[in-house]
């Protein structure tokens, strides 16, 4: 559109040449469209692992601002998530395993496990520590 409406006005001006900047610009054009076009073709792919979409049946209304007869575009169901597991209330249940059998969890474990900070994940491993032995092991702070 932008080449018709330079022309146009070259035409309307008598011209016998464009100027070198209408000469780029019109030279560009071919490579900006095919490259929206690109841009668009990437955008409206779907992952081939998609699950098939649920269509809007024949008997819905067509949406607001769409003329009659216009297709109905598929209405797709939020993906199912899993549900996340219940949290224990405490460490120590979340931990009580670990803890029968002898062992105390990193603090790495606990960070990622309950999501906490380093500062209190620390702080819970220290309590941990004194709920399976009953006494502080000498937490220096560092583990």
């Amino acid at each position: 559109m932008l080449g018709q409406v330079v022309y146009h006005l070259l035409a309307a001006a008598h011209a016998v040449r464009a100027p070198w900047p209408v000469v780029v610009l019109v030279s560009c054009l071919p490579v900006v469209t095919l490259g929206f076009g690109a841009a668009l073709t990437h955008l409206l792919r779907e992952p081939e692992s998609a699950p098939e979409p649920e269509t809007a049946s024949a008997s819905e209304p067509v949406p607001t601002g769409a003329p009659a007869g216009a297709p109905v575009e598929p209405i797709r169901a939020a993906p199912k998530r899993a549900p996340k597991p219940a949290k224990a209330t405490t460490p120590e249940l979340h931990f009580r395993g670990l803890l029968e059998a002898g062992q105390l969890p990193s603090v790495r474990r606990i960070r990622r496990e309950l999501h906490l900070g380093q500062p209190k994940a620390q702080e819970v491993r220290a309590q941990l520590a004194v709920s399976m032995n009953g006494h502080s092991p000498g937490y220096s702070g560092t583990l």
